[in-house]
């Protein structure tokens, strides 16, 4: 195999143009295996990875997912009157001017939670259930704050639009934890890069399944089985021009 070395002091290197078509530049190692290739593409490292394409300078943004309840999403007792409130993963998310986004997508990590009561020697096991991803259409709500108390009711059910299908038809649904068997689960959305724009978005992960009877048994365990831990990623690539 030759090899060509050019030498350039000052000039101009054109490869492709309208009688070549695409120019293809290779850097490649002592091994001829292809390191970088700059092609009518863009430029690519040897592992598939982009770095610049037709729309600009790739780009990478990573969203972390808040919980209003100390990780723990499904139904939480409420702290001002006898009920269960919704907890809830929350995305805040801001995307600067002239960024074209190619992929949005959101990985949760679900964990089930043995649970027990002091009010009793009886323990179970909760886990998430049917989770779907909102999105925050209305900031402009009121929002309603108790004195001398944690509670913070911080979203109006009326102002979440459903993102529809992005973890499966149904939503997520964890596997069915017992003692011998309580994996930590994974699960990536589909891409739901359409809903999101340039600026500030919240988007938010719960359950759509309706909130389940109060008894005042200060044991709770209609809400707390159908609640797990959770954490989440959203991933967005794309193009800052």
């Amino acid at each position: 195999m030759y090899y060509l070395q050019i030498e350039f002091i000052g000039g101009t290197l054109v490869l492709g143009g309208n009688n070549n078509y695409s120019g293809v530049f290779s850097l490649q190692d002592e091994l001829a295996r292809e390191l970088i290739r700059m092609d009518n593409e863009g430029i690519k490292l040897s592992n598939g990875a982009r770095l610049i394409g037709g729309n600009g300078v790739l780009s990478y943004f990573q969203y972390i997912g808040k919980s209003t309840d100390k990780e723990f999403v499904g139904f939480m007792v409420n702290d001002t009157n006898d009920g269960y409130k919704k907890s809830k993963l929350v995305f805040e998310v801001y995307i600067p001017p002239n960024f074209i986004i190619q992929e949005a997508k959101i990985v949760l990590e679900h964990a089930p939670i043995k649970w027990a009561s002091p009010m009793t020697t009886v323990q179970w096991w909760g886990y998430c259930r049917y989770l779907n991803l909102y999105k925050l259409t209305n900031k402009n709500y009121i929002r309603g704050a108790y004195i001398n108390s944690e509670f913070y009711d911080s979203f109006d059910e009326n102002n979440l639009m459903l993102v529809n299908g992005v973890f499966g038809a149904n939503g997520f649904t964890a596997n069915y934890p017992t003692d011998s068997s309580h994996n930590v689960q994974q699960i990536e959305s589909t891409n739901f890069k359409n809903y999101i724009s340039t600026g500030a978005t919240t988007f938010v992960v719960q359950t759509t399944e309706g909130t389940p009877e109060f008894v005042m048994d200060f044991i709770q365990q209609a809400g707390y089985e159908k609640t797990g831990q959770l954490k989440g990623f959203l991933n967005i690539l794309g193009y800052m021009q």
